[in-house]
């Protein structure tokens, strides 16, 4: 587990574990949390499963400087991740995305 702790200076709390499974998967969470200078809360899970499949969620939290909530759950099937790199999020918008097979993402 590697944590930093937030400073005066407007430094960033951050958590990281990496917790390997039985069957060699590997549960991973990073965590940072929001500073008085605007900085925005972000957490990342990614659970690695056995058959390859990956799930990921990574939530924004607003923050009174108008940055923006935004939710985004990935149920992944090793083509998503190109997905993820290329999702672009509208300010005010919560949006949930579904894996449903390959190829196929629903709007929710």
């Amino acid at each position: 587990m590697l944590g930093l702790v937030d400073q005066a200076d407007g430094s960033t709390n951050c958590e990281k574990s990496l917790v390997d499974q039985a069957d060699g998967s590997t549960n991973s969470k990073t965590t940072l949390v929001d500073q008085a200078d605007g900085s925005t809360n972000s957490q990342t899970t990614l659970v690695d499963q056995a058959d390859g499949s990956t799930n990921s969620k990574t939530t924004l939290v607003d923050q009174a400087d108008g940055s923006t909530n935004s939710k985004t759950s990935l149920v992944d099937q090793a083509d998503v991740l190109l997905f993820l790199s290329q999702v672009a999020f509208h300010p005010q918008q919560k949006t949930v995305f579904r894996h449903l097979g390959y190829g196929h993402l629903i709007k929710f």
